[in-house]
């Protein structure tokens, strides 16, 4: 048993284990060898009625015990868990493993079913799963939170108007026909490290021999997408000269040809 860890080998309680004694809600972190060692974050604990994990998410019977222990310690801080997994055949249960909470409890189960097994639901159970990239898939919640991370991470990158179809064709088009395609240049001179100390940079400026001011600091090319992406780097944004629209003039028909 889980308690026969805790014994010391000249079969005395150790010291880990007065503490377990004295404290029901003892840290099983500390404990090294103790099975509840994997992170929460490895599992889902499924609350949407689901009877069965898919796929490959199904946390397998050795793993079942660790996998309940670390999700009750994260969610359930204040209960008892138990040191045992109980195994069984149910049909009140969902397949495979599930974490059970009444009272100041938690109830690590196993169901050996594989069909014919109840749904999870309800804040005091659920079924247990293991968490990937397809999480997302039982875990509503947390497929939103990923929407919204992915949107912000690409309005700070591309800017908010710009969609990842527009990055696409931009990126795309730049692979094939080369720079000068980019919507724009992101120039990061400031006054202080710009090529005309004291002032920002300005392509229009000119020196007293007549020299151009040029932009000694360019951003990373994708913040030339946008205003916004070069302004949230910093920096300040120039359009270059429409070369898709003048390529698309060039190359249209003559009107006899029409």
């Amino acid at each position: 048993s889980n308690a026969a860890r805790l014994l010391t080998d000249s079969g005395r309680p150790s010291q880990a284990w007065n503490a377990v004694s004295a404290q029901p809600a003892y840290d099983y972190a500390l404990l090294s060898g103790f099975p509840g060692l994997l992170s929460p974050r490895n599992f889902e604990l499924v609350i949407d009625g689901s009877a069965t994990c898919p796929g490959s998410l199904a946390v397998p019977n050795n793993e079942c015990l660790a996998a309940a222990i670390a999700l009750g310690r994260e969610k359930y801080p204040n209960n008892i868990i138990p040191e045992g997994l109980t195994i069984g055949d149910w049909a009140h249960l969902p397949c495979g493993c599930s974490l059970w909470k009444w009272d100041i409890r938690i109830a690590p189960h196993y169901n050996t079913r594989t069909t014919a097994c109840s749904g999870s639901g309800g804040s005091n159970r659920g079924l247990v799963c293991k968490s990937n990239c397809l999480s997302s898939t039982i875990n509503k919640g947390l497929a939103k939170s990923a929407m919204r991370s992915c949107d912000e991470s690409m309005s700070l990158l591309i800017g908010r108007t710009t969609s990842v179809g527009t990055l696409r064709t931009i990126a795309s088009l730049v692979s094939e026909e080369g720079t000068e395609y980019m919507p724009g240049t992101c120039c990061l001179d400031v006054a202080t490290n710009s090529d005309f100390f004291g002032y920002r940079y300005n392509p229009k400026l000119t020196n007293s021999f007549g020299t151009k001011m040029t932009c000694r600091h360019r951003g990373p090319w994708h913040l030339g997408i946008s205003e916004e992406a070069c302004e949230n780097a910093g920096g300040k944004w120039y359009r270059t000269p429409c070369i898709t629209l003048q390529s698309c003039i060039d190359d249209r028909p003559p009107r006899f040809d029409l």
